[in-house]
């Protein structure tokens, strides 16, 4: 696998990801030591392999608001930092529309928070 994102070194615009979030929100009990919250590290090293011109990730609310998970968070802005990524985190409040139409009738299906 680790060639595939070696072959896209230097050739990709954006990597975008949501790596598991439930390590880090209060539905998957906010546990530290949860395997799961290593994904971002991994989706890291894929940033650092590829090298885009732009990376995103999302992630649950509580990694950004949480005392708890400062050091994830400084880790996460300073390995973007150490790769030359400008690198910053914001609360995204997001409406997904999703449209659908029916004799001339439109309805929204959806509205969450993101992360």
């Amino acid at each position: 696998m680790i060639e595939r994102f070696i072959e896209m070194h230097g050739i990709v615009d954006i990597v975008f990801s949501g790596p598991h979030p439930q390590g880090f929100s209060a539905c998957g009990g906010m546990q530290p030591n949860d395997y799961r919250n290593q994904l971002i590290w991994s989706f890291l090293d894929v940033v650092e392999i590829v090298v885009p011109k732009v990376f995103v990730m999302e992630n649950a609310k509580k990694l950004t608001t949480l005392q708890k998970w400062d050091t994830v968070k400084r880790g996460c802005l300073n390995k973007g930092n150490k790769l030359r990524y400008d690198t910053t985190y914001f609360i995204l409040m997001l409406s997904i529309s999703v449209l659908c139409r029916r004799a001339n009738e439109f309805s929204l299906l959806e509205l969450r928070m993101i992360p």
